[in-house]
């Protein structure tokens, strides 16, 4: 069985069909999940409205697939509304929240308060990117 690397999924990628209801989504998740340890494949969710389809697509393939949520404190409440209605309906499915490593009065103590108004670039590096960096690597 050959690894399937980013480099090398164009070589793979055609041999999956589209012309079922879903476009061939869902053999691509079930082959990944038969690839893959659980472990090794994890979602990382921001639970907008296409990632709850993709969410009840991965469900239908892997019952307790891992799903992260990185929480940088400043969603708004219907955000973690729908994540608990999610939760709700797909009770096995292994979702986390995972925070950054900064608190918000951390970040505003070393970079001034509102960086995501100031510099939301530099507010998602600190508070998305770099935490999901040091998480797969």
């Amino acid at each position: 069985m050959t690894k399937v690397i980013y480099d090398n999924w164009f070589l793979i990628s055609g041999k999956f069909p589209i012309d079922d209801h879903t476009k061939g989504a869902l053999a691509v998740l079930d082959w990944a999940y038969s690839q893959y340890s659980d472990e090794k494949l994890v979602y990382a969710s921001s639970f907008g409205a296409e990632a709850i389809v993709l969410i009840d697509l991965i469900y239908k393939i892997n019952q307790n697939a891992q799903i992260v949520f990185w929480d940088t404190d400043l969603h708004f409440p219907e955000t973690y509304d729908v994540i608990e209605q999610v939760e709700s309906h797909y009770p096995s499915l292994n979702i986390e929240r995972r925070k950054a490593n900064l608190s918000l009065d951390e970040e505003a103590a070393e970079f001034g308060t509102a960086l995501w108004k100031r510099d939301p670039n530099r507010c998602c590096q600190l508070r998305k990117a770099n935490p999901l960096r040091e998480e797969i690597i």
